[in-house]
């Protein structure tokens, strides 16, 4: 999130890019190098990046909160300006500000009561929101100059890749896994999900990719990028950006004024929506929200409110486009023509983006609206909230961090409980040529035939545990449980775990087994 800097950064922004790209790149007109939208059933994540997916849609398959009530809140150690990813087992990723040392960290929370799994300490903010890769990579930036790939299990560092400025952007992630990421001052990086090298950066002279706009990835590849202002006090013009992912190379590139520090959002004929905004004087400027052809930038409409957008938008399935504005607003806008469909007056500005739930119920900050004529279906009052934007787990709840120092979970009245889930049990030596039968047991008793239960797979690699997936198992049931099996085959040879999970359903949340069962493969 953008933030007043104790130093003046003055950046003259130029629409010209000179793009620098390793030897690692892929030829720039291949067709496989368009790394699309992230398939999300890879992993199962109800919420893998900011904005929910790499089209920043904000749109869940899942139905959010009903009521608002507070399931659990978790203290952190400074204030809250991330906004949450969620993993497919229903953790919570997010970051937090601690001002005292200019420092942050990255929690690791249990969606069933807010529990912290892990904490990673950095020595900057973080105020980029993490992305998770199709192996449960947690992949986040700091104001240490730093991006950061992290183990969702225990939080230990894979890699890190040191960049030109702060990070406080929020990644996201390629179909192929390509890590895409901006910094505060001229570089645009895309980075192997696995070392952290260097497949391409693409550079404005001074002035490019300045501010908290994060990339989204239209349908055919292409990455989308805003552009902040000069100066973080507004004098001059912004910009916004198309560039190729092969090579980092400019498609188009669009004027904007004043400056972009709202992320794009990608609708499904490919427009290209965002807002912009600034500071001038310590006032805010008069910005709009945008739509642009993906073909070659030209501008469909642009809104005018009055004031700015740092707020990113969201798109309903039907189209509508929903947007926050710094003049307390939230807005549900005409696709076609920019037209306003309804406002709703929230009170304070409006920096937190929207969420969508499954019904359709718009989420901003700690408040639900109604999709049809934005009508308040429930509001809760979160001390010093507004710039951490909800998430929509599985399990209903909405999650979402405050500058009071705490994530929120909010759900409906009824808290559902836990599932029991025992250790999975496998042979203590495996051969990796041979598949072997892995089985746990569950209460209370589910549907022979189904597949409740994910037995998640993990290696010991130079150091730290790998996740390498899961297997359904299937349920056969016995008087009071739920025996669950599955045929596993470990690939390589050397230590291994295996955890089993039962994702959240209608009668119980998401549960991990208590323990690991431990196996050598030879």
């Amino acid at each position: 999130m953008l933030r007043v800097r104790t130093a003046l950064l003055v950046l003259v922004v130029l629409l010209s890019l000179v793009s620098v790209a390793s030897a690692a790149a892929h030829p720039p007109n291949a067709v496989s190098a368009r790394a699309g939208v992230s398939d999300l059933s890879l992993i199962g994540s109800p919420w893998p990046m900011r904005g929910h997916d790499a089209q920043h849609t904000g749109r869940s398959p899942y139905r959010g909160a009903q009521t608002g009530s507070i399931v659990w809140t978790r203290a952190t150690d400074g204030w809250v300006q991330s906004s949450p990813a969620i993993g497919p087992d229903g953790t919570v990723y997010i970051g937090s500000v601690v001002d005292i040392g200019n420092r942050g960290s990255i929690y690791a929370l249990d969606p069933s009561d807010g529990s912290v799994k892990w904490t990673r300490s950095t020595d900057g903010w973080v105020e980029s929101s993490p992305a998770i890769g199709s192996d449960g990579t947690v992949y986040v930036g700091s104001d240490d100059c730093k991006i950061y790939a992290l183990d969702s299990i225990d939080g230990s560092v894979k890699w890190t890749r040191t960049t030109d400025g702060y990070v406080s952007a929020s990644p996201a992630i390629g179909s192929d896994g390509t890590v895409y990421v901006s910094s505060d001052r001229d570089k645009f990086y895309a980075l192997n999900p696995t070392d952290g090298s260097v497949k391409w950066i693409s550079a404005g002279r001074a002035g490019g990719f300045y501010g908290p706009s994060s990339p989204a990835i239209g349908p055919d590849g292409t990455i989308y990028v805003g552009v902040g202002a000069a100066s973080i006090w507004g004098d001059g013009s912004g910009a916004f950006y198309a560039l190729n992912p092969a090579d980092g190379s400019v498609e188009w590139a669009v004027s904007t004024d004043p400056g972009v520090y709202s992320s794009p959002a990608v609708g499904s004929d490919g427009t290209v929506y965002f807002g912009t905004g600034d500071l001038m004087d310590g006032t805010y400027a008069v910005g709009s929200a945008y739509a642009l052809n993906p073909a070659d930038g030209s501008v469909k409409w642009r809104r005018y409110t009055g004031s700015s957008f740092y707020s990113s938008p969201a798109i309903g399935s039907d189209g509508t486009i929903y947007i926050g504005c710094l003049d307390g607003k939230v807005y549900a806008l005409n696709p076609a023509d920019g037209s306003i469909k309804w406002s709703r007056t929230t009170g304070d500005p409006v920096y937190s983006s929207p969420a969508i739930g499954s019904d359709g119920t718009i989420y901003v900050g700690s408040d639900a609206l109604n999709p049809a004529d934005g009508s308040i279906k429930w509001s809760r009052t979160t001390p010093g909230s507004g710039y951490s934007s909800p998430a929509i787990g599985s399990d209903g709840n909405v999650y979402i961090g405050s500058d009071d120092g705490k994530v929120y979970a909010l759900g409906s009245a009824a808290v559902l409980p836990k599932a029991t889930v025992y250790t999975p049990v496998a042979p203590s030596t495996m051969y990796h040529t041979r598949s072997y039968t892995v089985y746990g047991y569950l209460k209370p008793r589910h549907t022979a035939g189904s597949y409740p239960v994910r037995i998640y797979k993990y290696r010991y690699v130079s150091g730290t545990w790998k996740s390498y997936g899961y297997v359904k198992a299937k349920a056969s049931n016995y008087s009071s449980y739920t025996k669950c099996s599955v045929s596993v085959k470990l690939p390589y040879t050397g230590k291994w775990k295996v955890r089993a999970y039962a994702p959240a359903d209608s009668g119980h949340v998401a549960t991990w087994s208590s323990g690991y069962d431990y196996v050598t493969v030879k």
